[in-house]
C-alpha cells in the first residue's frame, strides 16, 4: 500500500506499508528525512481489513469520476494494488469513507503530518 501526499508546493510525502505493517516513509513529516517503523498488531490488522473492504472498489477515482477540486489543499492518494483513491482537504471535497479511515489510521500511526516549507512541524 502506498500513501502519497502533496500540500501546495511542498515536496511529496511518500509512505509505503507492507502487509505485515512495516512502513517506510520519505519526507514523512515534511522534513525531507526518511523514517521507518511498524504498525502495532491492531493497526496492521485493521489496515488489512480496510484494504480488503469491497466498498473500497466503489471509491476509486475511476468509479467516482474524480477531478481534483483545488490545488491549494492537502492532496492525499491511497493506492492498494490497482485501487487508486484521491481526496483533498479542499472545501466541498467529500472523502470516501474507507479511504478516509485508511488515511486516518496511517496518519495517526506514523509521523505523517505533511507541512508546508517554512512552517514548523
Amino acid at each position: 500500500m502506498v500513501l502519497a501526499q502533496m500540500a501546495g508546493g511542498a515536496p511529496t510525502r511518500m509512505l509505503r506499508v507492507d502487509p505485515s505493517g512495516t512502513w517506510k516513509c520519505s519526507n514523512c513529516a515534511g522534513d525531507g528525512k526518511q523514517h521507518d517503523g511498524r504498525l502495532n498488531p491492531d493497526q496492521a490488522s485493521r489496515l488489512q481489513e480496510l484494504a480488503h473492504d469491497p466498498a473500497l472498489e466503489r471509491e476509486t477515482d475511476l468509479v467516482r469520476g474524480y477531478r481534483l477540486p483545488c490545488r491549494e489543499g492537502l492532496v492525499s492518494t491511497v493506492q492498494i494494488e490497482r485501487v487508486l483513491v484521491t481526496s483533498t482537504d479542499c472545501a466541498g471535497d467529500q472523502r470516501p469513507p474507507v479511504a478516509a479511515e485508511i488515511l486516518r489510521l496511517l496518519t495517526d500511526a506514523t509521523p505523517a503530518e505533511a507541512t508546508r516549507p517554512g512552517v514548523p512541524s
